[in-house]
């Protein structure tokens, strides 16, 4: 039933036009040194990574019409998370209290904002990215042709953002000024990955790996999946890896696309994977999460209570895991797969 699920969201993204349809309830993770910051739902929770301990809550209190699954991002002392009724909240990151809100985007808040350099770019559902300064006021905007779903990426002059009209821009920072735009042929739900020789690899609904270069938009290689890939490529030296909606886990070579290695996870694999240690840490729609080693072996499996559909995130310890509908709203793993708390954040 759960795949079933996801595949019709995939079928009504694609026949609809992309329609902005919007991800419900994935729990999403943003960190900056040793505080997680969480998006739940019915508020954003700053939690100490050394021990899961929750250091505040906003808002204090559950208040209707604030959902939030954007990945927060700490920008200038701020925490900035924006919700789903198109405010963007900037918030102390030592205390949580509100410092400025910024209320021009007409759409929800999903993909995770970037800070480059004294800007803010954002992506907003209403089809437009937005560069903020510190303190929320609007720098530049630039409109697609459908909702943004993805994370923008950014080589510090050119911002990457993937967009649901099967599109990938080029947008000069400060300006905010179409450089290249490239038609990758499905929805992109996710950022692109770019690597230090300035490519861009991303996936589409459309079953395909794309690999892009980043200077001008040629399109180096495209290749073949089985299902459709919501999640941005992990890099890993000359290779990447990814799944897709069918549990399939493949590794690439970064330099035309050839296949290192395939296996399959045994269900959906919604959310981007991680490295931690010496293994990419992949989790799936049933609930697992697989430590792959760098030739595809299996290294350990975890079975959570819970749905693994969010991007995973790590410090330098630990990888933090997102569970949606479980009984821990976040988990943090060793390399070698302890767990070292868990946290159930409150209703």
């Amino acid at each position: 039933m759960k795949l079933k699920i996801l595949a019709l969201l995939v079928a009504v993204v694609v026949l609809a036009g992309c329609a902005p349809l919007g991800p419900t309830g994935y729990p999403a993770v943003g960190v900056q040194e040793n505080t997680a910051y969480l998006a739940n739902g019915n508020g954003i929770f700053a939690v100490d990574v050394r021990n899961g301990v929750q250091v505040w809550r906003f808002p204090e209190k559950t208040t209707n019409g604030k959902v939030f699954f954007q990945a927060p991002t700490v920008f200038n002392d701020v925490v900035v998370a924006g919700d789903y009724a198109g405010v963007l909240h900037g918030l102390s990151t030592q205390t949580g209290v509100e410092q400025w809100t910024f209320t021009e985007a007409k759409g929800r808040y999903i993909g995770q904002a970037l800070v480059v350099g004294d800007l803010l770019i954002v992506p907003n559902g209403d089809y437009s990215l937005y560069a903020l300064d510190k303190d929320g006021r609007k720098v530049w905007s630039y409109a697609t042709g459908q909702s943004l779903w993805a994370a923008p990426v950014s080589d510090g002059n050119l911002v990457f953002q993937a967009s649901l009209d099967h599109y990938l821009y080029a947008i000069e920072v400060t300006t905010g000024e179409l450089v290249w735009k490239v038609d990758l042929g499905g929805a992109l739900i996710s950022a692109p990955a770019l690597d230090t020789a300035g490519n861009l690899y991303i996936g589409s609904l459309a079953n395909q790996i794309s690999a892009v270069r980043a200077v001008d938009g040629k399109m180096l290689w495209q290749v073949e999946t089985d299902g459709a890939v919501w999640a941005t490529p992990t890099l890993i030296g000359e290779t990447l890896v990814v799944g897709d909606q069918k549990g399939n886990v493949y590794c690439k070579q970064t330099a035309d696309g050839a296949p290192a290695w395939m296996v399959n996870a045994g269900t959906a694999v919604i959310g981007s994977g991680v490295v931690l240690g010496d293994n990419v840490l992949i989790g799936t729609d049933d609930g697992t999460l697989q430590a792959l080693t760098a030739d595809g072996k299996v290294a350990w499996t975890r079975a959570i209570t819970g749905r693994l559909l969010s991007h995973l995130t790590a410090t330098s310890e630990v990888a933090l895991v997102g569970v949606l509908s479980g009984d821990s709203s976040l988990l943090a793993y060793t390399p070698t797969g302890e767990t070292t708390w868990s946290f159930v954040a409150p209703k």
